[in-house]
Formats: structure tokens, C-alpha cells, sequence
């Protein structure tokens, strides 16, 4: 709590141990935190990438392109059929446990 996380504090005390806050109130005070968090890593790092799930899901194979470019990887015509076979509307919503 000594980093990052400390403008947060007297919240996060306040919640803990609390069954009152909803699930929404704790879902936003998480959101609060991871993004102040990651607002707080783009400043010192201007050379790292930063990429949102949501933009990933709208459009997988446009956006992943300028991932594997970041990373210095060919994005090649088998990763982007693997990518869309993985990617492809109908596909299954629930992971299956493949150690079960």
C-alpha cells in the first residue's frame, strides 16, 4: 500500500470485511485502481504497449497486427488463421477443462 496503491488506502479499509458494498461498488473501486495503476506505468514506460481486451475482441485480427509488429514478430498468414479459427464468432462462450 506504500506504492501504488496508496491514495486508496482509507477505501480499501473501509471496504475490507464489509458485506454491505455491492458487488458493483466493489467492481468500480477495482476499476478505479487498476487503471490508476496502469495510468501510472505508461508515464515512466512511453516505450511499452498498452492494449485494451476490449479493442483485442472487437477486431482480433487488425489489432493483433500491430502487436506482433511491437514485438518484433512475423505476423504471418498461419498465425492469423490460427487467430481467427480461435476468434471466429459461434465459437464455444465457456472454456472447456481439458484436465478434467
Amino acid at each position: 500500500m506504500a506504492g501504488y496503491l496508496s491514495p486508496f488506502r482509507d477505501e480499501l479499509e473501509r471496504m475490507v470485511g464489509r458485506n454491505k458494498h455491492d458487488l458493483l461498488e466493489r467492481a468500480t473501486f477495482f476499476w478505479r485502481m487498476t487503471h490508476y495503476v496502469i495510468a501510472r506505468y505508461r508515464k515512466p514506460h512511453p516505450d511499452w504497449l498498452f492494449v485494451r481486451h476490449e479493442d483485442l475482441s472487437l477486431d482480433p485480427l487488425v489489432r493483433f497486427g500491430p502487436i506482433f509488429k511491437f514485438l518484433g514478430l512475423n505476423y504471418t498468414p498461419k498465425v492469423k488463421r490460427i487467430l481467427e479459427e480461435h476468434t471466429k464468432p459461434g465459437n464455444p462462450i465457456e472454456r472447456v477443462n481439458e484436465f478434467e
